[in-house]
């Protein structure tokens, strides 16, 4: 049975507070962007990036404990960058390091853009 205030993370001891807490710290140093594997918080350094469907326009610690809930559940990966109004945006990240699918999920998701880690651009 899972504790109150813990999250599902395997072989993690840190409540869903700190982990929130955690990547917020990251999103603060890294203001242009991050994407790591949670519950763990290492970054992920190759792929292609694409944000889930289901956690578009989460901004603030109320949105990133949705996106953190979520990727929990399915691709354990959170991202999030900074964007030009000065909110920063979250998301459950999917990473691939095919092209072609990488493209299929953005449409799939309703992404304006992806970013590749390998090369650091925009598509």
């Amino acid at each position: 049975m899972e504790q109150k205030g813990r999250h599902p993370g395997k072989n993690c001891k840190c409540s869903m507070t700190d982990l929130v807490k955690r990547l917020l710290r990251i999103a603060a140093e890294n203001p242009k962007g991050f994407t790591v594997t949670i519950p763990e918080c290492e970054p992920v350094r190759s792929g292609y990036c694409i944000g889930h469907r289901e956690t578009q326009n989460c901004f603030g610690e109320r949105g990133l404990k949705k996106v953190v809930e979520h990727s929990l559940a399915t691709t354990k990966v959170v991202g999030g960058w900074k964007g030009y109004n000065g909110r920063y945006y979250f998301d459950t990240v999917i990473i691939t390091h095919d092209g072609s699918e990488a493209l299929d999920l953005k449409a799939d998701h309703h992404q304006a853009a992806i970013y590749h880690l390998d090369t650091g651009r925009v598509l």
